[in-house]
């Protein structure tokens, strides 16, 4: 395939994946949250809703892995797999994403507050300060 068609292979698939993020989004979504059926099926289940997205995406790669195998897909076109499958991995960031903004809270949450006061030597103590290497920032 030369660069031209590859290029207009990209876009067009990114065109129907935005279609199908939209469709499906509002099929899915609750209250504004495009994670919450990941949410509900965690809280059911009793796990994270990473996993659960995880999932979703792993049944697509198990169905593009029996096409490569058997050269067929009899349910749906190999190319709406292709879409669903990278359309789940911009959920599954975005699930990292939200977890890793808890995870923040969470350790701002888990800081002592700062004694107010004079401070002796013998009352000084040392405040962790959560810091995000990926990010650069606390």
């Amino acid at each position: 395939m030369d660069n031209n068609n590859f290029v207009t292979l990209v876009e067009n698939a990114r065109k129907r994946q935005n279609t199908i993020l939209s469709l499906k989004g509002a099929d899915y979504a609750d209250n504004n949250d495009r994670l919450s059926n990941f949410k509900q099926v965690a809280a059911l289940l009793g796990v994270d809703q990473t996993t659960v997205a995880g999932v979703y995406f792993l049944k697509h790669v198990i169905a593009i892995c029996r096409a490569i195998r058997d050269k067929t897909l009899s349910s749906e076109p190999l190319e709406g797999r292709f879409d669903d499958a990278v359309n789940y991995l911009y959920l599954l960031e975005a699930c990292f994403d939200e977890q890793d903004d808890k995870r923040q809270e969470e350790a701002f949450d888990a800081i002592p507050p700062i004694p107010l006061g004079p401070l002796s030597s013998s009352s000084a103590r040392s405040v962790p300060i959560p810091y995000d290497l990926l990010r650069g920032s606390v």
